[in-house]
């Protein structure tokens, strides 16, 4: 347990830029699931039943109805899809960038990590007698000072912004299913 704590602790410089990942990704998640919502209306309207929004018996059909009226408001089927279509594409154009910005965030923090977990580990063989150097092989001082420390930053870093990604993509998908 201390040495989770440890771990936590080297994470803290970082908690803003994990943050605004975070964030992000969930921005990212939402519109995927606005994505999936507006291809309701836009099967509806390519093969002719764009009326049936109305007569919807879930509350998603009619919160959609309320979102997407004002843009097909008096359009023929034909135009109101071909708009819909854009939005469509700029809903996914907007999530990807999205989901590219948090991979972005989410790599600065982790590389950030694994400089600090670096400089620390070096910082302590410096301290370290030569008795110790004369029985330990150096391949395992590089495979600490690389491997370990990678499997570190994607326990720390990335295993917990991809729960949080499933997370919310879960919550919006049950929502759109609901």
């Amino acid at each position: 347990m201390q040495t989770e704590l440890r771990l936590l602790r080297m994470v803290r410089p970082y908690w803003g830029l994990l943050a605004a990942g975070l964030a992000t990704t969930t921005l990212a998640s939402v519109l995927d699931g606005f994505v999936l919502i507006i291809l309701i209306p836009l099967l509806k309207h390519l093969f002719g039943t764009s009326g049936a929004l109305r007569t919807g018996s879930t509350q998603l059909e009619a919160w959609v109805d309320r979102l997407v009226d004002p843009l097909v408001a008096g359009l023929s089927p034909g135009a109101a899809a071909a708009r819909l279509v854009v939005v469509l594409a700029l809903g996914l154009l907007v999530k990807n960038v999205l989901s590219y910005a948090s991979t972005q965030i989410t790599v600065r923090a982790q590389e950030g990590l694994v400089r600090d977990l670096r400089v620390r580990l070096f910082d302590h063989l410096l301290t370290l007698d030569l008795a110790f150097f004369q029985r330990t092989r150096a391949g395992q001082l590089i495979s600490a000072l690389i491997t370990e420390v990678d499997q570190t930053k994607t326990v720390i870093t990335a295993a917990l912004v991809s729960l949080f990604q499933n997370l919310v993509v879960v919550v919006v998908t049950l929502w759109v299913l609901s």
